[in-house]
């Protein structure tokens, strides 16, 4: 690896919101054939800047060289979002033996769902409630007690999330829970507890979708 490229890797490890210039993206493009962390950064910031076939094909490089069951999920999930649906599909079926089956039937059903292939989505969707069923305590817990729950008191009934930095992968993650909280469980609010990395227009729109948003300070790094 160049003196360049170390520098660029160092950067992001030390901070994983660091940001790169082309010039400098284009470094680590070019090691990621032969360095993993330049691949994994290079991978990760062509997925923040949306040009997603770039980044499936260095997380599928990743991937081959770490396949851990995140790195091949991440690897679908580029391709299912770049619409190429296709190799999403053949990637799940080629390492099914290296996903846990619960999540390999998830992930199934997912791209199929996208896929218009419906009929085999909602094979794969029941084969992993199956499992997740099968997987649960199979009675209670003693002595549990379930406090009462008042639909009229919404304020009374909270979701709550947290929510850190500036990432926009969390930041629409949290916007979209706040949206669906609303039909998936009227009469409950959901609560987001940040600190002062969130921008300011995430807090907006969080308490426009009907959020309470809470500042947490002085939490430890």
């Amino acid at each position: 690896m160049s003196g360049d490229v170390t520098e660029l890797v160092k950067r992001f490890r030390a901070d994983a919101n660091a940001t790169y210039t082309n010039a400098e993206l284009a470094l680590l493009d070019d090691a990621a054939g032969t360095d993993l962390w330049a691949a994994k950064i290079a991978g990760y910031h062509h997925f923040r800047r949306r040009n997603l076939p770039q980044a499936a094909l260095l997380m599928a490089r990743v991937a081959a060289r770490e396949p851990t069951s995140e790195n091949i999920v991440n690897l679908v999930v580029l391709h299912r979002d770049a619409g190429n649906l296709e190799a999403a599909v053949a990637v799940l079926e080629a390492r099914r033996d290296e996903l846990e089956p619960i999540r390999f039937h998830d992930m199934m059903c997912s791209c199929l769902g996208h896929y218009g292939r419906l009929d085999e989505a909602r094979q794969h969707g029941t084969e992993a409630l199956r499992l997740k069923d099968a997987s649960a305590l199979q009675a209670p817990p003693q002595h549990f007690h379930l406090a009462s729950v008042d639909l009229g008191r919404p304020a009374r009934q909270v979701l709550a999330f947290s929510l850190f930095g500036s990432d926009q992968r969390y930041i629409l993650g949290a916007l979209n829970n706040a949206v669906v909280a609303r039909y998936l469980y009227p009469g409950w609010t959901p609560r987001f507890y940040i600190d002062e990395t969130v921008p300011a227009e995430a807090r907006r729109l969080l308490a426009q979708n009907g959020a309470q948003v809470v500042t947490v300070t002085g939490m430890p790094a």
